[in-house]
């Protein structure tokens, strides 16, 4: 379990286990263009005390990614 430096909360990680069925149902609907994922911001890795401040202020709607890599954009 991780503290975060930035907010008052614990961050943890959890593997999903999932049913193929399901998985294979939303693959169609992504393909389809039937669905998108709520991406309300990008932010890179040095970016991210700002990102999190937007999250708090309820400036963002939907999740925020965190580019970590050197192809962030």
């Amino acid at each position: 379990m991780l503290v975060s430096l930035f907010v008052k909360q614990r961050m943890t990680f959890f593997i999903s286990s999932e049913k193929r069925e399901f998985i294979d149902g939303l693959v169609e609907m992504l393909s389809a263009g039937d669905m998108a994922p709520a991406i309300g911001g990008r932010a890179a890795l040095d970016q991210t005390p700002d990102a999190i401040r937007a999250i708090e202020a309820g400036t963002i709607s939907g999740k925020t990614v965190v580019n970590i890599g050197s192809e962030a954009s």
